[in-house]
């Protein structure tokens, strides 16, 4: 379980640390192009969900690190698991395919529960 854990939290360390700096940093233009679903929202949602999501990463690099401030990881994974239950409410209306967002966030709500009551950051992980 310990490895899966692991395989876990770092497979969101890379997806959302792709997806936040994409959504931070790319021209609203430019990630229109690639992503629909941003022309359905204002922008400041946009930026705010890539914010959100480089601080969870950060948190999720960071804390196992330096092994205090534990607590916060479980809630950074939990974080990103509300930004997918989220982002349901723009793809299913759009009709957009959005399993890739219920698996992400299964994922996460994974890591945030494995973090919170299985193995605790520190405690033999």
């Amino acid at each position: 379980m310990k490895i899966a854990l692991w395989i876990a939290h770092i497979l969101l360390i890379f997806m959302f640390g792709m997806t936040g700096y994409m959504k931070a940093f790319t021209p609203i233009e430019e990630l229109a192009s690639r992503m629909d679903w941003v022309t359905s929202v204002p922008v400041w949602i946009v930026r705010l969900a890539a914010v959100s999501e480089l601080s969870a990463v950060l948190a999720l690099i960071a804390i196992p690190l330096i092994k205090r401030y534990t607590f916060l990881v479980p809630l950074a994974a939990a974080g990103l698991t509300l930004i997918m239950v989220g982002s349901l409410f723009v793809h299913v209306p759009r009709g957009e395919p959005f399993i890739f967002n219920l698996v992400i966030g299964g994922v996460a709500a994974f890591v945030a529960w494995g973090r919170w009551k299985l193995m605790p950051v520190g405690e033999g992980s």
